[in-house]
């Protein structure tokens, strides 16, 4: 095996074992620091259990609040992509109108709503 082909295994590994090094040094710290009558093969899991529902939870709630917020602020500043979408429901206007579809008010709501973000 050439020396290029086992630093790129080298770093891909490093990349998935890294954060269990970092977590078990975390929950390691934290049993040294706080010095407790608790031995560590009770403490360790206890902790960690912890701490990854808490790291679930905290990534959960980004999720759902700032992630949403964020595609939201790129998607309308996305001009060209309003542009074409908006390209999209005229036609799609056009199209229910020659068959004798209504239009719903969501439709319509849609439609003046990516008309203004243009302009």
């Amino acid at each position: 095996m050439e020396i290029k082909t086992s630093y790129f295994y080298l770093r891909t590994g490093w990349t998935v074992i890294a954060p269990i090094f970092g977590f078990s040094n975390f929950i390691m710290l934290i049993y040294i620091t706080l010095e407790l009558e608790l031995p560590i093969y009770i403490f360790a899991p206890i902790s960690a259990i912890l701490i990854a529902g808490s790291l679930v939870l905290t990534g959960k709630l980004f999720r759902e609040k700032q992630m949403a917020t964020d595609h939201n602020l790129v998607y309308f500043k996305a001009t060209e992509a309003l542009t074409t979408e908006l390209i999209m429901w005229e036609q799609l206007e056009k199209l229910c109108e020659k068959n004798g579809v209504n239009l719903t008010d969501s439709f319509k709501a849609r439609k003046k709503l990516l008309e203004d973000r243009i302009k």
